[in-house]
């Protein structure tokens, strides 16, 4: 299946400069307009009507929105199960090595309890990591912000590297967790602690 591409058109000396300093943050429309404009395939002909009627010198960009085939999508999933998806298994059973055989049921059921608390607590924290990068964003709340469609991916995007940033942070600290647990063999059937 071929890309979906995604179109965007600027001036000649725009696209030069960008080449020579390696970066391009949009034309002088899109600086102020506070996002880089894009259209469809089936758009881009109307697009250069309106908008870049009767200018001459000018480039078509055409950009690959994904930036990563479908094959690449999948091993980063399986990367990231195959890391995130034993967790489960590995600490109810750590927490079950531990406790005495009739305290089995109340060791499990705490650790649920506190995984549920723990998860709710973190999409708390990242919820407020949002709204408040949003709020902070202009005089309008966040909640009006989140309503206005035609901004919000662009609001998005520099709020969420936020939410992943502190997202690896709660991880490494999960980590450096997990490797400080004291190791114990498995004890088996009758075995004592």
């Amino acid at each position: 299946m071929a890309p979906a591409l995604i179109y965007h058109m600027c001036r000649e000396e725009e696209w030069r400069a960008a080449l020579a300093t390696g970066r391009y943050a949009g034309s002088d429309q899109d600086a102020a307009d506070g996002f880089i404009h894009f259209s469809t395939a089936a758009q881009i002909e109307e697009s250069a009507a309106r908008h870049r009627a009767g200018q001459q010198g000018l480039v078509l960009l055409a950009v690959d929105p994904a930036g990563v085939s479908f094959l690449q999508v999948c091993i980063i999933l399986l990367a990231a199960g195959c890391g995130v998806g034993p967790m489960y298994p590995v600490t109810t059973i750590v927490i079950q090595n531990v406790v005495l055989p009739h305290q089995l049921g109340t060791a499990t059921g705490t650790l649920n309890f506190f995984r549920q608390l723990g998860g709710a607590i973190i999409v708390a924290a990242f919820g407020a990591i949002v709204l408040g990068a949003l709020g902070a964003a202009g005089p309008e709340t966040a909640l009006e912000r989140l309503s206005s469609i035609d901004r919000a991916g662009a609001d998005f995007a520099a709020v969420f590297r936020w939410l992943f940033i502190a997202a690896v942070m709660f991880l490494g600290l999960s980590a450096v967790a997990l490797m400080l647990v004291e190791e114990r063999p498995l004890r088996g059937r009758g075995e004592p602690l």
